[in-house]
This record gives structure tokens, sequence and C-alpha cells, in this order.
């Protein structure tokens, strides 16, 4: 089930990037780089059309895209590092790479989350400025710790 989907995205992905490549090569690359966690959304969310994960992958890393490219940027000299290996040094760098990219989707839901705590907080406490301060710190602490983590790490 969820290969189809998988599959689905991965052909709707490479269109996309495919037509903002057309424009020049940097568009294409934002737009890859928008478009990166989508199947990591589709891993985590079992009602979720192809479609719907690119756009919530779209969502998810808009303000992010720069510092996923810095983050893949790093792992640029590693891949020299495994060609100067024939190879070999790829068996360890790509799941440490995937591992990397798992844990940017799960710090970036976390802030989604948290930010979304405070702007129902913040509309809620309008009125009371004061004390509406310690209360949204509060729940920023409390909420940074207790967000549940995304289950695409749930065995299954």
């Amino acid at each position: 089930k969820k290969f189809g989907l998988a599959i689905g995205a991965y052909i709707i992905s490479i269109v996309f990037v495919v037509l903002w490549s057309l424009l020049l090569i940097v568009p294409g690359i934002i737009a890859a780089l928008s478009y990166s966690m989508a199947f990591y959304i589709i891993a985590d969310d079992d009602s979720i059309s192809a479609y719907d994960a690119i756009l919530k992958s779209k969502k998810m890393m808009d303000g992010y895209k720069m510092k996923y490219f810095r983050l893949c940027l790093r792992f640029f000299g590693w891949g020299l590092l495994c060609i100067l290996t024939l190879g070999i040094g790829f068996l360890w760098l790509i799941p440490y790479m995937q591992v990397t990219s798992a844990k940017f989707l799960m710090l970036r839901a976390r802030v989604m989350a948290i930010s979304m705590v405070c702007k129902r907080l913040a509309l809620s406490n309008s009125s009371s400025r004061s004390s509406g301060l310690a209360k949204a710190t509060g729940v920023i602490f409390v909420s940074f710790f207790s967000v549940s983590k995304p289950n695409f790490f749930k065995l299954k």
C-alpha cells in the first residue's frame, strides 16, 4: 500500500522538480528541497495521499530549506571520501544521511507543534499580556519536552 504511495509521490515530485528546473537550476533545487520530506510523511501517516504528502512537505519546509540544504551539503565531503573507498563507505553514509533527515523532520515537527501551541495561547490570552507571557514560557517548556514523536519509528 505505501509502496504505491511512495512511487506516486516520487513521480509527482520529479515532475514538479523538472518543471521548476525548466526556469533555472536553482528553482529546481529549491523545489527538490521542498518535497524532500514527503516520503517520511507517507511513512508516518497512513491516510494521506501522495499529493497531500508533497503539499505537507512543502509547508513543513517553508523557511527551513536553506537549513536543510546546508545539512545536506555537509555530506558532500563524506561522499567524496566514500568514492575514495570504492563505494564501500556508502554502506555507512547512506543510512547516516537517512537518519539525519528523519531527525530533521522530527525536530521540525516538534517546532511546528510548539508554534501551534503558542499561537493558540496567544489567541486565548490576548487580553492579559503579563500573565500570558508567563503562561507561554511555561507551555513552551512543557510542550517542548512532552510533544510526542512522529510515529514513523514505531514497529508495526
